[in-house]
């Protein structure tokens, strides 16, 4: 099984190198490109904005990035004083302008075949971390009031601490990462981070993400047993709406008739998330384009990535409903 492991890696950094190659300058007319947005969840397409910009920053083009109604959280009335469903999030990566006789881009990957990769079973190959980050630094600004939210809670909660990030990916992850993972797996090897940062005296806490429900209270339950191989420490949640069951969160509403504001704070929301883990001192993800984009924020955040998705079995999600139940009785 190793062996086979090193083959399939050696395979991928032939073919990504290729890929590379691809992004020598060509010599073209300095032109506008525009960047568009597929019906995939919000990091999948930002992922793909990376890749084209990382395109045109070596090939001299004038980058425009505009998300339309094919963005899963495009909201027909504007949000954030704009129609552009990219500028809800991010300020304008250039100077130029969409125009409506602009051609829009809407391909996964850039001209030449170049991409970051979405496929998440790819993340932990160090060579995009670096090249990912300078795209980001680059042209990556994100909105004020966003990270105003993000430094807020991040003070608040977590400086001065070491915080171990997890990220359980569950809901319909299954149909593209079909290995399912023990989520007690995930919180046992978060556990060992935590063990590692207690040696510094500093106290611990835990930052869990998920978009499901039953993943985040799965973790807790976990995290709060005393066991002689838990490490204590605090519980953080960034308040959110998550799936229940197994149904995707950024697919669940769409088509429905919701108020102003409501797709957009979706992607808000996973956004916010996404900049909390990549502050964490530790993080510890399942297959994910989220775990992906954390780890492009902050390249040298120490990590380990479980490859496929977290899967409660049936003692699991019986033991949680009990705990729901016993709740309940308490109240």
């Amino acid at each position: 099984m190793r062996s086979l492991k090193v083959l399939l890696v050696s395979i991928w950094f032939i073919i990504q190198a290729a890929s590379f190659s691809n992004l020598h300058a060509q010599n073209l007319p300095n032109q506008k490109h525009v960047i568009g947005a597929n019906p995939h969840g919000f990091f999948s397409n930002f992922l793909v904005t990376l890749g084209h910009l990382l395109w045109c920053d070596v090939n001299g083009q004038q980058p425009v990035v505009f998300w339309d109604k094919r963005f899963l959280y495009f909201e027909p009335e504007g949000w954030n004083n704009t129609q552009n469903a990219w500028e809800y999030y991010f300020d304008p990566v250039s100077s130029e302008t969409y125009n409506l006789n602009d051609i829009i881009d809407y391909n996964g990957k850039a001209p030449n075949g170049f991409f970051f990769p979405w496929k998440e079973d790819f993340s932990e190959i160090e060579m995009l971390r670096s090249s990912a980050n300078y795209i980001i630094k680059k042209y990556i600004k994100i909105k004020s009031f966003i990270l105003e939210t993000v430094n807020d809670f991040y003070d608040k909660n977590m400086k001065n601490y070491i915080v171990v990030g997890i990220h359980l990916r569950g809901s319909d992850k299954k149909s593209e990462a079909p290995t399912g993972i023990n989520p007690l797996d995930i919180i046992k090897k978060a556990q060992k981070y935590a063990y590692l940062g207690a040696s510094t005296g500093k106290t611990i806490k835990y930052l869990i993400a998920s978009d499901e429900q039953g993943l985040i209270d799965f973790a807790q339950a976990e995290l709060r047993k005393d066991t002689y191989a838990s490490i204590p420490g605090e519980i953080l949640i960034y308040p959110t709406d998550r799936a229940q069951g197994n149904k995707t969160n950024h697919l669940t509403f769409v088509g429905t008739k919701k108020e102003n504001g409501f797709f957009a704070k979706r992607g808000l929301d996973v956004l916010i998330e996404v900049l909390l883990l990549s502050r964490c001192s530790y993080f510890v993800h399942t297959m994910s384009n989220v775990s992906t984009a954390v780890i492009f924020f902050n390249p040298n955040l120490i990590h380990y990535q479980f490859d496929g998705f977290a899967k409660l079995n049936e003692n699991q999600k019986n033991s949680k409903n009990e705990q729901r139940k016993n709740k309940m009785a308490v109240k």
